[in-house]
């Protein structure tokens, strides 16, 4: 039984990672007019590279690498205790 929950668990968190990890490349992706409505006075009066530079710091602070590399180590832990599990 606990064998089979670590495998369910493992499956879980890798596809979180995975999503976590697509999620932050669509911000990238993302043109400014798609988060510049989050301001409520709006970001239209500054310059272009004002924009890239509030549009950069937004998709940093959204999805930190710290964040994605704990859900990258919590999927190897569950997958290295899966395999244990499994190998006993």
């Amino acid at each position: 039984m606990e064998k089979w929950l670590l495998l369910v668990l493992t499956v879980v968190a890798a596809g979180i990672t995975a999503d976590a990890l697509r999620w932050r490349e669509g911000l990238k992706k993302a043109p400014f007019s798609a988060i510049s409505h989050l301001w409520s006075n709006g970001l239209a009066h500054l310059s272009l590279t004002d924009r890239e530079q509030v549009r950069e710091q937004f998709v940093s602070g959204t999805m930190n690498v710290r964040l994605i590399g704990v859900f990258v180590a919590c999927t190897l832990f569950l997958a290295i205790a899966t395999i244990r599990a499994f190998l006993e």
